[in-house]
């Protein structure tokens, strides 16, 4: 299962070259989870990213995604 709006995520990270992260904030809601995580790039390159995860049997898996910052 891909996310239908994980391709334009997956380009503005491509172009940050994230070499770590942050975790800004993390929610329950409902019987899912919500992320906001800061990826931290070189030369100031930073994204922030929500990302919405569910549990599928055994897996989590993203079922939404957007850039925030």
């Amino acid at each position: 299962m891909v996310v239908a709006n994980i391709h334009p995520i997956a380009g503005a990270l491509a172009a940050v070259r994230p070499e770590r992260y942050e975790v800004l904030s993390e929610k329950q809601e409902g019987d899912n989870y919500i992320f906001e995580v800061k990826y931290i790039g070189k030369e100031n390159k930073n994204l922030c990213v929500r990302s919405k995860w569910a549990l599928f049997g055994d897996d989590w898996k993203v079922v939404g995604g957007e850039v925030i910052k």
